[in-house]
């Protein structure tokens, strides 16, 4: 089965390896993020960009901090719009990070191939819904079916 998205055949492989590279990152993104109110705090008057100069690297550090508190969020919230198996799988994966292998699928009762089935699904669910499809993969033109057999596979699709 080929997961379909505004009429394009996405690439679940990449799509899944892409998005769990991506939520990998989540916990060094954290903690940058918590030194927001640390920068903004710091952030005085004399901080601030001198008449004749381009550059305040205090300045940059505080908008790329930013920058990654509203990706964190973005995460979070994509994270908490999924269905309750996938949410609660995929923070117990990539948000607390406290179980591993055999500790991570037993706390869900699934055995290891149904757990990473699930937690595929659910990547590529993340993947749907972050940022409007922003980490989806496609297929190369050259991987997908021959045209010629579009109107039969959008058939058995309707079935």
């Amino acid at each position: 089965m080929h997961l379909i998205f505004l009429d394009t055949i996405i690439d679940e492989k990449k799509t899944i390896a892409i998005t769990k590279r991506y939520l990998k990152q989540y916990p060094r993104l954290k903690t940058i993020a918590r030194t927001t109110t640390t920068l903004q705090s710091n952030w005085n008057v004399s901080d601030k960009v001198k008449s004749g100069t381009t550059r305040n690297t205090q300045e940059d550090r505080l908008l790329n901090t930013i920058a990654v508190s509203q990706e964190v969020e973005e995460i979070e919230r994509t994270i908490s719009n999924l269905d309750k198996l996938h949410r609660d799988i995929m923070t117990e994966k990539y948000i607390k990070r406290h179980k591993t292998g055999l500790a991570l699928y037993e706390c869900f009762y699934m055995g290891k191939s149904s757990f990473y089935e699930t937690l595929n699904m659910a990547l590529l669910d993340f993947a749907c819904i972050f940022k409007n499809g922003e980490l989806l993969q496609y297929k190369e033109a050259k991987e997908l079916p021959n045209v010629d057999n579009w109107q039969h596979i959008t058939d058995k699709l309707k079935d």
